[in-house]
Order: C-alpha cells, then structure tokens, then sequence
C-alpha cells in the first residue's frame, strides 16, 4: 500500500483515533479492534481495520469528517507526522477539490492539526503549494481546462475563508495591525489568504485589500491606519524587479512618525539579490513560508489584555 502505512503500531491509531494508547490496546484486547502480531510480538493494526472500527465503534471521530476519504486523510496525516512528506496531503487536496466541497479541505486541514500536531501554516505552506504546482503543471500541459483550473482556485478560497480564525473581529485591544494584500497586476489571492490566515492565527488583525493593489496604496492604507506591517504577496513570473519596485514605493512615502515592518512573499522572489538594508523601515523580509513569518508574528503581539470587539478595519 501506497507510503507504507498498511499497518499501525498502538500509539500511531490512538493518534488517528486522537484517544489514548491505552485505550487501543484495550480494544484489540477485547477483540473489538482486531490486530495482528509481529514476529516480534508487536501488536499492529491494518488500516483498513481501523477505519471499519472507527464506523461501527466510534462514530463521532474526526477521522470519518471527510468519507469517503478516511484511508487518504490517514496516510497524508502519517506522512507528514512521521516523514514531513507532504505529497499525500497535496493528491489529498486534489481529490477533495476535485470531488468533494471546501468543507472536506478544512476538516482535512484541522484533522492534521488536532491529530498529528501539524500546524495549518505548514499544511498550506507544504501541501497546499504542492498541489497548486500540479494544478498550474496540468493546465500549462492541457490536462486540465481554465475552467477546472479555475474551479480548483475557488474551492481553495473557500476553504481558505473557512479555516481564519472563528472570531478574527475579537480581538485584544493592543493587538497590532497588518495590511496584507497582492501586488499590482496580480490576481491570484491564495498567497495572500494564507498569509491573512497566518497572521490572525498569531493574534493580529489584518486590513485584507486583495489583489492588484498599486505599491503606493498600500503605503497610504499603512497611514492612515498606523498599521505595524505590509505584507505585499507576488505571483510568478514577478520577481525581483517588482519587489524593488514595491520598496521603491513604500519607502517613498514612508512616515518615520508611523513606522512599519515590510513582509514580502512569492515563488519568484530571491531574497540573497535583493537590496533590503538601507531602508527607513522596521525591517524589510522576504518569507518563504507563512508558518516562519506566523512564528515572526506570535513575537510581536503584546501580551494578552481583555479583548473586546473591533470594528473591520478592511
């Protein structure tokens, strides 16, 4: 069977299971949860066991959230677990968009992350982007039409809205505030949505103004919020050129009285040719993943005081 996960120790279907341990073995004790012994005596479970237990004894699992497709979400939440192999998440996420609703995608998302302790940053940063290569190498080839190309960007959307924060409005009243957008002639937003997402898991509020936003706009939406950072988002072929562009921008109307970080972020962008020292702001970065840049900016929120509600700053 595919990334060899045909058979589970114990503590790999209690996490699965999210149950402890001890409550496996006493199921295979029971005889409610059959298992087989190595030559070793180690108890192991088949997959296909443990997915028959799970329907008929444990109903309300999340493993069950996206059937028909339990035996495809375990073997993506082992491989990235146990192997930091994001393949499987991504055919994962090209079965689920092809064939199921963006609800499956979030389950799928939260699953990794409440079973096998894989943030969601790093399921977007690693399987998400994955498939969207598959997604843009199928086009580019003709296996697949604009038109299922474009689905796949919706669903991907959608679920990207469903996995932000349950109550991004409530929010701490110290908590600082970003504006994150894609830059201008740019009109893929998934990027950025992940970056939003990223963010307000980190505690911060996020001014989203989606896609094609000219670079000076972006300085004057800063302003007039006193926003603490800009994140600007570039899909491929933009590189380089247009992050300096973009530099060249911001620093032009930069206020040293409404002081700013600048994070940048795209496939194309190669930080190491990049002139980002000598700049009047915070700091200026390029991110290679939105999980790096989330860990960046759970540093920088200031510690918890009451929250309250707070108006949509977008």
């Amino acid at each position: 069977m595919r990334n060899g996960f045909s058979l589970l120790t114990t503590s790999q279907a209690a996490g699965l299971l999210e149950v402890h341990e001890s409550s496996v073995k006493r199921w295979t004790n029971d005889g409610a949860l059959r298992l087989t012994k190595t030559k070793g005596g180690h108890r192991r479970i088949s997959l296909a066991h443990l997915i028959e237990f799970a329907r008929a004894e444990r109903p309300d699992a999340a493993l069950l959230l996206i059937s028909p497709y339990e035996a495809e979400l375990t073997r993506a939440a082992l491989a990235a677990r146990e192997r930091n192999d994001f393949g499987p998440l991504a055919d994962l996420i090209l079965i689920l968009c092809d064939r199921a609703s963006p609800s499956y995608l979030i389950k799928a998302m939260r699953y990794l992350e409440s079973a096998c302790g894989v943030p969601v940053s790093r399921s977007l940063d690693l399987g998400m982007a994955e498939a969207l290569r598959r997604i843009g190498a199928e086009w580019a080839e003709g296996r697949r039409t604009v038109a299922q190309e474009h689905r796949f960007t919706q669903k991907v959307m959608d679920a990207l809205h469903g996995l932000r924060h349950p109550e991004p409005d409530l929010v701490p009243a110290s908590a600082p505030l970003a504006v994150v957008g894609v830059a201008e002639s740019c009109y893929h937003e998934i990027g950025a949505m992940c970056v939003r997402l990223a963010l307000e898991a980190a505690g911060w509020q996020v001014c989203y103004l989606g896609s094609d936003v000219p670079f000076d706009e972006f300085a004057g939406i800063q302003a007039e919020l006193r926003a603490r950072l800009v994140a600007v988002s570039f899909v491929a072929p933009m590189g380089n050129a247009d992050a300096m562009r973009c530099l060249n921008a911001l620093e032009g109307r930069y206020r040293g009285d409404k002081p700013y970080y600048v994070a940048l972020g795209g496939g194309g962008l190669a930080p190491e040719n990049l002139a980002l020292g000598r700049r009047p702001f915070l700091e200026a970065k390029v991110w290679k993943s939105t999980e790096s840049l989330q860990t960046w900016a759970k540093a920088r929120v200031p510690a918890r005081a009451p929250g309250r509600p707070r108006p949509d700053p977008g």
